[in-house]
């Protein structure tokens, strides 16, 4: 799991307060939790170099421990994006359905009868037969 930044520690601490604080004040449910987002970010803007030492001081504390993880990390770094099993080229196929068979069976009957029809109307055609 990737390291947090100081913003996300900070974010998570306030948007619990914040909710505590509309809940006592009955507007939890009026304000979304993009507003709650927003009121966050503006909380953070507004901090001092001082206020915010505490929480770049857990980012700090948080990187190390990611990268305490990646240096002892033995497995693969990347999980391959085509992991799609390939069918057996011997294997034996499905067996065709009864409609394929009959349209097999029935569409050169079609193609005479409707010699400038389209092979979507020939397939209506058969559809109808069947």
């Amino acid at each position: 799991r990737r390291f947090k930044s100081a913003y996300m520690f900070y974010s998570t601490d306030k948007h619990k307060s914040i909710r505590k604080e509309l809940a006592e004040k009955g507007e939890n449910d009026k304000i979304s939790t993009t507003e709650v987002a927003k009121m966050v970010s503006q909380a953070w803007k507004s901090m001092s170099e001082e206020e915010r030492e505490v929480y770049e001081d857990l980012a700090r504390k948080d990187k190390a421990r990611y990268e305490m993880e990646k240096s002892n990390y033995k497995g693969p770094w990347k999980v391959p994006a085509n992991s799609r099993v390939f069918k057996d080229p011997t294997a034996p196929k499905r067996p065709m359905s009864a409609f394929l068979s009959y349209s097999n069976a029935k569409r050169n009957e079609v193609m005479k009868k409707y010699p400038r029809a389209g092979s979507n109307e020939r397939a209506k055609v058969l559809a109808q037969m069947w």
